[in-house]
């Protein structure tokens, strides 16, 4: 029986390269078996997130019980889900006396970019007859390269919701590479009584 060492394998995305090695797990080669080896696509896409190999390796026997496959995985400083491809193996010539198990094991890249989103400031200032104001919330730090979803809501201090300010409980749009800033709208209310701030 020949097969991949792991049926699973974990990468980290700024690794660069990812070895699988392909065994003989049970019994001894006493003959010359001819392996090909590629990838396919998961979640994981080739070219975007790892180089795809389609090719024969070499010779395995008596002497060569095991083989090393590298599959490059593509770096890049975008903040993604963790993603998966799988690599498999197959016989050139087929053989009754040769099993290949597993015939697969699947990759998943680690993404391991964090990015920082908040708000603009912490501390906004807003005259009373304003009547609104817009608080930014922005990519602090790092580049998303994956949908983000937001919920914002207020809180009150000394300002009360409806007397003061008109409160808002809600989720946000999609964040995403191209959308990386959202405003959000707070109704101040207009009154004419002389209050502290």
């Amino acid at each position: 029986t020949i097969g991949f060492e792991k049926q699973n394998y974990q990468v980290s995305k700024h690794q660069g390269s990812i070895p699988l090695k392909i065994q003989v797990l049970e019994g001894t080669l006493g003959r010359t078996v001819l392996l090909h080896v590629k990838t396919r696509d998961g979640s994981a896409i080739a070219s975007a997130n790892y180089i795809s190999i389609d090719y024969d390796l070499p010779a395995m026997n008596l002497s060569v019980y095991e083989l090393t496959v590298d599959v490059s995985i593509v770096v890049n400083e975008l903040a993604q889900d963790d993603k998966t491809f799988s690599v498999e193996v197959s016989l050139i010539s087929p053989s009754s006396r040769v099993i290949i198990a597993p015939i697969s094991a699947q990759v998943t890249i680690i993404d391991d970019n964090n990015v920082t989103i908040g708000f603009e400031k912490q501390n906004y200032q807003v005259s009373k007859h304003q009547g609104s104001i817009p608080l930014k919330i922005q990519v602090l730090q790092g580049t998303l390269g994956r949908t983000v979803l937001l919920h914002v809501k207020t809180r009150d201090g000394s300002a009360i919701a409806s007397a003061n300010y008109i409160s808002i409980d809600y989720h946000l749009p999609a964040m995403n590479f191209s959308v990386y800033e959202l405003t959000v709208d707070v109704s101040i209310v207009v009154n004419e009584l002389a209050e502290d701030d």
